[in-house]
């Protein structure tokens, strides 16, 4: 009953202009009869059968007005969007308006839930590979402790060097899909990035017996020097774990184009355009059991943030050329 009455009241305050001029006009109607001199009880009678007429269209007004009124608060109430949206009959243009920004805004709203549930469990995923990929380090030493009387310095080196890119990793991983995440573009020398990224990979070089053909390059370009440094660190990475002998060059193509080129076993056609997908490791990759295809996956990602692009070009035992082209070289 309190309901009905509320509903009343809500019926009366939309349409309170409507009732005002209907009176209005009622009261234009009496006093035009008695200004022409017409009968009152026409005047009267006239008058009657127009708030007659008002009162049958008002109730049937209110019961459409209760029912749309019913339909809405049963949307209202429901904790999640539905899948469909039953609402009410638009009456005319604006109220039809007005339904499709709620659909658009309900649309947007599910893809958000849906992008943010993608996350989640991108991180879950993430999350359980990390683990994972650092207990092996781990492991390796805790039994060079236990079964070394004399430990080798640089396998302790080489685990804890695993250990800090693997939390390097999960960090970065953080940060690229923060939308807090601010990328201070400047303008960068690029050799001082190459530079420090083979320094960082000299022993990997030198435990290969790989050589590197790279001179000095003097390009600048306009980048974040702390993200590309981890893509040029990854795909760096990756030429010396997929080259068991031969060479390894960094050189510019003009205008703006850095080539990491290797001589490694390369990757067959039908994969090259899976290349930066997560998870994707390929055939070459099952072969090696720390491979994960989240190395790439970054790279790529954080390519597009940069406003740089990216190219693969490989032959199986031949090699393998990564182009990172540069759109705002300088």
């Amino acid at each position: 009953m309190k309901n009905n009455f509320h509903i009343l009241l809500s019926f009366v305050k939309d349409h309170s202009k409507t009732i005002i001029l209907i009176c209005l006009f009622s009261v234009i109607n009496v006093l035009l009869g008695l200004l022409y001199r017409v009968p009152f009880e026409r005047s009267m009678l006239w008058l009657l059968i127009v708030l007659f007429i008002g009162f049958l269209v008002s109730i049937w007004e209110m019961f459409n007005y209760k029912h749309q009124y019913e339909i809405l608060k049963q949307q209202t109430n429901k904790k999640r969007f539905p899948a469909e949206l039953h609402l009410p009959k638009a009456n005319g243009v604006i109220e039809t308006e007005y339904q499709k920004m709620i659909v658009k805004l309900k649309n947007d709203l599910v893809s958000l839930e849906r992008e943010k549930q993608l996350e989640i469990n991108d991180t879950k995923e993430f999350i359980q590979l990390w683990v994972h990929e650092i207990k092996s380090p781990i492991a390796g030493l805790d039994l060079s402790f236990q079964n070394s009387h004399h430990p080798n310095i640089d396998d302790y080196q080489e685990y804890l060097q695993r250990i800090e890119k693997y939390v390097d990793n999960i960090l970065n991983y953080y940060r690229i899909n923060s939308h807090q995440t601010d990328y201070n573009f400047e303008t960068v020398e690029l050799d001082l990035l190459i530079k420090k990224s083979i320094k960082k990979h000299q022993k990997l070089f030198i435990e290969k017996n790989l050589s590197l053909h790279y001179h000095q390059i003097n390009q600048r370009v306009l980048t974040d020097s702390k993200w590309l440094l981890f893509v040029l660190d990854q795909i760096i990475s990756n030429a010396i774990k997929y080259t068991d002998n031969g060479s390894i060059s960094i050189c510019v193509e003009e205008p703006e184009t850095l080539i990491i080129e290797d001589t490694g076993i390369g990757i067959e056609a039908d994969e090259l355009a899976r290349i930066g997908q997560k998870h994707f490791t390929g055939r070459v990759g099952r072969q090696y059991r720390e491979s994960t295809g989240f190395g790439l996956y970054f790279a790529f990602k954080i390519l597009r943030k940069l406003n740089h692009e990216i190219e693969i070009v490989s032959e199986p035992k031949i090699g393998t050329k990564v182009k990172i082209i540069f759109k705002d070289a300088i």
